[in-house]
């Protein structure tokens, strides 16, 4: 009886102690397959998730890079062709009213200088007369001295010589016509003293 009940005792208390030695046992193996398999799956989970996110990640990001290069492609040509076409326009609406109003600057600015010139021009060439006005009235004058000089001297040499000449003629004439009278009142005398006498002979 008694041994019978050390058995029942020692079973249970075995029992008792191998039911907790072997809970703590599994539940270490538990623990260390649950950490492993759990390390595992989420590895792997993490694995299959980042290589499929990563896969539709570089496919859609492909297709948006597709798209907006092909968006950007087609709107930017336009957009640059609007803006060169805009871009010329105003370009050339802005160099032609540029080119006009340095036309009329320029136009302006000419019209003012040839005002400008233009009266300075006259009062210089007022002063200049004025000053060459008086300059040549006293060239003139001395001029005219000289020349008067220079007239009287030739004027009187020239008369001096002309008339020495012409009364050099005159009394060369006057001695022509008094030997041509003297001449002739010499063949009137003769033949009135000796005319009867060669008729008689």
């Amino acid at each position: 009886m008694y041994l019978s009940n050390s058995v029942i005792y020692l079973s249970i208390y075995l029992s008792i102690y191998l039911s907790i030695y072997l809970s703590n046992y599994v539940f270490y193996i538990i623990l260390i397959y649950l950490s492993i398999y759990l390390r595992m799956f989420i590895m792997y989970v993490c694995m299959y998730v980042c290589m499929y996110v990563s896969i539709y990640l570089s496919i859609y990001l492909r297709m948006f890079i597709m798209f907006v290069s092909i968006y950007l492609s087609i709107y930017l040509r336009m957009f640059i062709m609007f803006v060169s076409i805009y871009l010329s326009i105003y370009l050339r609406m802005f160099i032609m009213y540029v080119s006009i109003y340095l036309r009329m600057f320029i136009m302006y600015v000419s019209i003012y200088l040839r005002m400008f010139i233009m009266y300075d021009v006259h009062y210089v060439c007022i002063y200049l007369s004025i000053y060459l006005s008086i300059y040549l009235s006293i060239l003139g004058c001395s001029l005219c001295m000289y020349v008067c000089m220079y007239v009287c001297i030739y004027l009187s040499i020239y008369l001096s010589i002309y008339l020495s000449s012409t009364f050099l003629l005159s009394l060369v004439q006057l001695s022509i016509v008094f030997k041509k009278k003297f001449l002739v009142e010499a063949s009137l005398l003769y033949s009135a003293s000796f005319g009867p006498l060669a008729n008689e002979v």
